[in-house]
């Protein structure tokens, strides 16, 4: 049985609409879908959702593809929600749970980007990520 049941879809589809919820998709030179991952925006965070492959690596170029944009952008966190190796190797690190609820507190308020987001194409996500991105 999969979470996301009709009530989940709905409520995501209306924070898309909104502008708090959105998706970063990964297409290959034929068209296809490679992979990406979707999220909500609070303020100057972004909580990662969920992450999807079809093909290899495709959901990490779209991590840090977000990532560098979120950085740009100004936001202070990027939560992915779980501790893993994989995650860890793109630089996302552990925080302890009061240290992230305190976080959460200040940055959930501020003024985020709501609306629909594009790509940036004057940002270079080759150059790397300076943003903490975290495990809660």
């Amino acid at each position: 049985m999969t979470w996301i049941r009709p009530d989940i879809i709905a409520a995501y589809e209306a924070l898309h609409d909104a502008g708090y919820a959105h998706s970063v998709e990964v297409w290959d030179h034929e068209g296809n879908l490679a992979g990406g991952l979707y999220g909500v925006a609070v303020g100057k965070a972004f909580i990662t959702e969920s992450m999807f492959a079809r093909q290899a690596d495709a959901s990490k170029i779209g991590l840090i593809t977000l990532s560098a944009h979120l950085q740009t952008w100004g936001f202070v966190l990027n939560d992915a929600k779980r501790d893993s190796g994989h995650l860890r190797s793109l630089g996302f690190t552990g925080m302890k749970r009061a240290e992230f609820n305190a976080l959460m507190a200040e940055v959930s308020t501020a003024p985020g980007r709501p609306g629909k987001w594009a790509v940036d194409k004057s940002i270079n996500v080759a150059n790397g990520i300076r943003s903490q991105p975290s495990l809660a």
